[in-house]
């Protein structure tokens, strides 16, 4: 009979294997890192709405995060708890207590002060709102808005982003369906939104738009970017007072110097100084970085990030990314590598990617399909929409 020996480690080996992970419980605690801290998952301890967990908004007084749902054509409301986890308060779903326009929701946004929320719904090609109690959290149906219907327009299967401008007073839409962006007035007192403006791909002049996919205001209310998915491209427009949008520039992959931009998806993040414009790509597996002009808004190509390239790993087709709101880091969704990817952020608005936080790693758990990233105020936490875990997914940004 043949024994099985193992040898002692080395030594060496055993300083090695220390110093490893000591690299890595670094890596882990060092500033702008984040940490697990649990998840709420569809049907487990009560929790409901969440098959196919999709959009993410967290409420403006950091007391409540909302999530929408692909699957269940739902809004569910969760309460940020003891350190910012969460746990499940209520949802709301179509055809349910009179809510009616939300099939397949597709984004969501909040009012900046709290009383509202909003959702877009591809299916519907609506635009849903719902009254928001800041206690509880919980939401009221109040209404939607259907496209070319009643004269709304740019409501043409909306996806994936919608935004409210700083001031409150408009609402942004991408909609997909239209190669357009939608601009909506909002009621002062009730919220309300009404059509005002559509902007779309080819006509009096606007580029870009072909499939447009993502849409944000910048932190001044000056601008608002979008994204072109059917045409590789960015699209810069100036924000007049009343929120009319006008048409600056648009950037487009392999155009010049601008290098990974194929298949942007399925946001734009403005930093929070308004010096820079970042773009996720799932085609090209990439996080774009752009410069603002100061005065004017348009768009300067700085770099493309690219997954498996100068160290750069578990990016894996990120579809969305945000910026904390102290402006030093940037998270992008992996959406095929299940993963949260970490990027430390320059004042020159350049990235030094740092690590990936991925599912079944390091005690992560529930970030399967991991889609749509949020952030309260306070930059403390890191919530992802984890589609393929019917999930939210909880993380402590580490200070």
């Amino acid at each position: 009979m043949m024994l099985s020996v193992r040898a002692p480690l080395s030594r060496g080996l055993i300083g090695a294997l220390a110093v490893s992970l000591a690299v890595a419980a670094a890596a882990l605690a060092a500033p702008g890192g984040i940490q697990f801290l649990g998840a709420v998952v569809d049907g487990v301890d009560g929790a409901d709405g969440l098959d196919g967990a999709y959009g993410l908004a967290v409420s403006p007084d950091d007391e409540h995060l909302y999530a929408i749902t692909d699957s269940e054509n739902s809004i569910v409301t969760l309460e940020r708890i003891g350190g910012g986890a969460l746990s499940f308060t209520s949802m709301e779903s179509q055809g349910v207590d009179g809510v009616d326009g939300m099939q397949s929701p597709s984004a969501v946004a909040m009012a900046p002060d709290g009383d509202h929320v909003y959702v877009a719904a591809s299916t519907g090609h609506s635009l849903v709102t719902f009254s928001r109690d800041v206690g509880s959290g919980e939401l009221t149906y109040e209404g939607h808005l259907v496209d070319d219907v009643d004269g709304v327009d740019g409501l043409g299967s909306p996806c994936c982003q919608i935004s409210v401008s700083p001031d409150g007073r408009h609402l942004y839409v991408a909609a997909s369906g239209d190669s357009a962006v939608g601009v909506f007035d909002l009621d002062e007192d009730t919220g309300e939104p009404s059509f005002k403006q559509v902007l779309v791909d080819g006509v009096d002049g606007v580029d870009g738009l072909s499939g447009a996919i993502g849409v944000t205001v910048a932190p001044n209310g000056r601008a608002v970017y979008a994204t072109g998915n059917g045409d590789d491209a960015v699209v810069a427009f100036k924000r007049r007072g009343n929120g009319m949008l006008e048409f600056l520039n648009a950037r487009f992959d392999d155009v010049g110097p601008v290098r990974g931009m194929m298949g942007p998806c399925c946001s734009v993040a403005v930093s929070p100084d308004g010096r820079n414009v970042y773009v996720p790509t799932s085609d090209d597996d990439s996080i774009v970085a752009f410069k603002r002009a100061k005065k004017s808004g348009k768009l300067q190509f700085l770099r493309a990030y690219f997954n498996g390239k100068r160290g750069i790993e578990d990016m894996d087709e990120p579809l969305d990314v945000v910026v904390a709101p102290d402006g030093r880091d940037a998270y992008a969704a992996g959406y095929l590598s299940h993963s949260v990817a970490r990027f430390a952020r320059k004042r020159d608005g350049l990235l030094s990617f740092k690590r990936a936080s991925v599912d079944g790693t390091g005690g992560i758990e529930n970030l399967e399909g991991s889609w749509r990233l949020a952030m309260p105020s306070n930059g403390r936490n890191v919530y992802s929409a984890a589609y393929d875990d019917d999930a939210v997914v909880a993380f402590k940004r580490l200070r």
